[in-house]
């Protein structure tokens, strides 16, 4: 959330937001998911950092599930909610008692929910020029549903810039303004970093939640019948044991191996001369899929296994030391949700969206191309009008007639407005934020694609180095997939995701 940086001429450097108010908002963007959730943020500007200390949504409005249209519907009138009358009177009178019972009821700004970071639109646009025009220091807030819902959580801060605040004031979004101006799609918003703050007891809590119980002390069930019959008895949930980093001997000594064999394929390389041949070690061995096949008897039996609780039914308890003292209660266990790389749908649904926003920028783009067809043509009439005009002037002169006037165009003929170009810088906005994203997905998923290829010499005596080489590639993906283990391991014990082992 701390990525961006802020520009060097905002009225302050970054965004703190407590984690209360974190909270509010990700409630409040999940429980109207798929509809756009809209609220105010209050806090105080201090020392050029903009603090966000509190939060709360505005009213809904009741609309009936069954029709598609009345969806689209609740999805405006949400998206519009913020500089709606009744929002804004709804908006003082909660500042009002805020102030009332000596909270921070500053404005500061509103947030809004948004899928797969769209966002980018004529309403997002409105509603902070709504606030920005009466307050320098606001921010919007946007909270990316489908993103976090991936373990990431996604709060991102933006204004719109000082060049863009002038030029929708002004209201023209010409060729000739924007040239003058200076303006592109990069220009309408400015990212501010997020920084989200905890207080000094919701720290200390935090360090108090009970850790997972260890090994030694969970009495196991010596049978399924036994695990079924007590409901005291601890379930069976994936074991941790797989993320033990205790496997160093067995990476050492297959670095061993790998070593001993890259000196035999060198040696290989030196005692032969290295001849042109499309033959290489990859060529040895075919490599084919292999599918576990379970029988029907096998298949029932794993059917049968408990499973863990679904969380709706379990009976959280109300206090650390209700849950203390009753040792049959279910303890909180970190979810491993988050190391969950299965993205491909999430990336799938970005690039739609993105095919979309290019679709609706060309769109605009003939838009535009079709006014300047009609505009060429309306100035060819004229040309040709006024041509004729300066004639019939001259052949009035020879007859010591006055000439008629020349601008008469002007009345006779109309020229087609220009479109506004706003909803195509919004739109190209809106495809930089998709291929943004999609470069970031691509860069975590992405993987060593090439490797270096070895041309060996095509005689019956470089049978040995080819083997070596082939060997030599099995113990380097072997290393690979033990680091990759170790990597994802290390990372969830070092961020907290796993309880550490006693």
């Amino acid at each position: 959330m701390a990525e961006a940086q802020a520009p060097q001429d905002a009225p302050f450097n970054s965004v703190v937001i407590e984690a209360l108010v974190v909270m509010k908002i990700v409630k409040h963007g999940s429980s109207t998911f798929p509809t756009v959730a809209t609220g105010a943020t209050v806090g105080l500007d201090r020392n050029g950092v903009l603090e966000i200390t509190n939060s709360f949504p505005f009213p809904t409005v009741d609309v009936s599930n069954s029709d598609s249209h009345q969806n689209n519907d609740a999805s405006a009138q949400a998206s519009a909610a913020p500089r709606q009358k009744s929002n804004i009177v709804y908006q003082s009178d909660m500042i009002k008692h805020l102030k009332e019972v000596n909270v921070d009821a500053n404005n500061v700004g509103w947030y809004t929910s948004a899928t797969m970071s769209n966002f980018v639109n004529l309403s997002f646009i409105e509603n902070q020029y709504h606030y920005q025009k009466d307050n320098e220091k606001t921010v919007a807030l946007v909270h990316d549903v489908s993103r976090s819902s991936q373990g990431s959580l996604s709060l991102r801060a933006f204004k719109l810039s000082a060049s863009f605040m002038a030029a929708y004031k002004e209201g023209k979004f010409t060729t000739e303004s924007l040239q003058k101006s200076k303006l592109s799609f990069k220009d309408i918003l400015q990212e501010f970093p997020v920084t989200v703050h905890n207080t000094h007891l919701l720290t200390t809590f935090l360090h108090q939640i009970p850790q997972a119980p260890q090994a030694d002390a969970l009495e196991h069930p010596t049978s399924v019948g036994e695990l079924r019959d007590d409901p005291s008895r601890q379930p069976l949930y994936p074991s941790v044991d797989n993320l033990d980093l205790s496997i160093d001997p067995f990476l050492e000594k297959t670095c061993d191996l790998l070593l001993e064999s890259i000196d035999a394929h060198y040696n290989e390389v030196n005692n032969y001369h290295l001849q042109k041949s499309k033959l290489s070690f990859k060529d040895i061995l075919q490599e084919f899929p292999v599918t576990v096949h379970n029988t029907h008897l096998l298949t029932t039996f794993l059917h049968q296994i408990p499973q863990a609780p679904q969380a709706d039914a379990l009976e959280h308890p109300t206090s650390v030391g209700e849950l203390r003292d009753d040792p049959s209660r279910q303890p909180l266990y970190p979810s491993v949700d988050n190391l969950d790389l299965s993205i491909d749908p999430f990336l799938e649904k970005t690039c739609d969206l993105l095919l979309e926003g290019i679709d609706a920028h060309y769109n605009e783009v003939n838009n535009y191309q079709f006014y300047q067809r009609q505009l060429g043509r309306e100035q060819a009439k004229i040309s040709q009008w006024q041509a004729k005009r300066k004639a019939e002037n001259a052949q009035r002169v020879v007859a010591k007639q006055a000439p008629l006037a020349e601008d008469e165009w002007q009345r006779l003929f109309k020229l087609p407005q220009e479109p506004s170009r706003l909803e195509g810088m919004l739109n190209a906005k809106q495809v930089e934020q998709y291929s943004k994203q999609v470069d970031g997905f691509t860069a975590n998923i992405t993987t060593k694609m090439f490797a270096r290829l070895f041309k060996l010499p095509q005689e019956p005596s470089r049978l040995e180095g080819m083997l070596n080489a082939k060997q030599v590639e099995q113990y380097s993906k072997q290393v690979d997939g033990f680091t990759a283990n170790i990597t994802t391991k290390m990372f969830a014990v070092r961020e907290n995701l796993i309880p550490k082992r006693a």
